[in-house]
């Protein structure tokens, strides 16, 4: 069952692990390589009752356990699987409490103690602590991938709404700022009143240009440091 020599094993030629059956109708061996389950003489005298042509009885209730140990790998590799594929925050976070609550499920998929110890000693074998550290780890990176893609979309938002609105005082600012500080200075300007106030836009753009440079450029620095 080991599928290779174990150093130190007393009997290199049985590698059996630890028997999982409490009783003496049958055992029930578990590796990261299979699950072997052999009926006693007495065992198969005790089901003899329920004998069918197909050795169904000796079988059927065991294959629902092996099922369940193949499909608790199946689902932590699929979980594995899906991990770097997460859109958003939100979908990492819940598959981050799916993940969480997933090892109390599986230890209450049966009401029998002896299932149960089955259960997570076969897991065990299989290397499931293994799995859930790989998804766990997993979550994390992909939760500071989508957190920083995230602030990266609400940094382009927000630089692209200053711009806009910055754009949009600029006529404010020609006609409600340096209109009045023109004509109180006196400064030269030309003739034509278009002419004027085109002269007038310009300076107000450059201005409020200037000012959402500086703005980007203190951010910058504040992120940088």
């Amino acid at each position: 069952m080991s599928r290779g020599p174990v150093e130190g094993h007393p009997s290199p030629g049985s590698n059996l692990p630890e028997d999982l059956r409490t009783f003496d109708d049958y055992a029930c061996y578990v590796s990261s390589a299979l699950s072997l389950w052999v009926w006693s003489l007495q065992g198969l005298e005790q089901q003899r009752e329920w004998e069918d042509p197909n050795r169904g009885h000796l079988i059927y209730a065991n294959q629902v356990v092996c099922e369940m140990l193949d499909y608790g790998c199946m689902l932590q590799r699929s979980l594995a699987d899906i991990a770097d594929s997460l859109a958003g925050t939100r979908d990492v976070l819940a598959a981050r409490r799916y993940v969480a609550d997933l090892p109390l499920q599986m230890h209450e998929s049966s009401l029998h103690g002896e299932v149960r110890t089955l259960l997570e000693h076969g897991w065990h074998e299989m290397g499931m602590e293994r799995l859930r550290s790989r998804v766990s780890e997993a979550l994390a990176v992909r939760d500071e991938q989508a957190s920083i893609a995230e602030s990266n979309r609400r940094d382009r938002v927000g630089t692209a709404l200053t711009v806009f609105f910055g754009m949009m005082a600029v006529p404010a600012v020609s006609e409600g700022i340096l209109t009045p500080i023109w004509k109180w200075r006196q400064w030269p300007r030309p003739p034509d009143d278009d002419a004027f106030a085109c002269l007038l836009l310009a300076v107000a753009l450059g201005f409020t240009a200037a000012a959402i440079g500086c703005v980007f450029a203190l951010k910058r620095g504040a992120t940088e440091e």
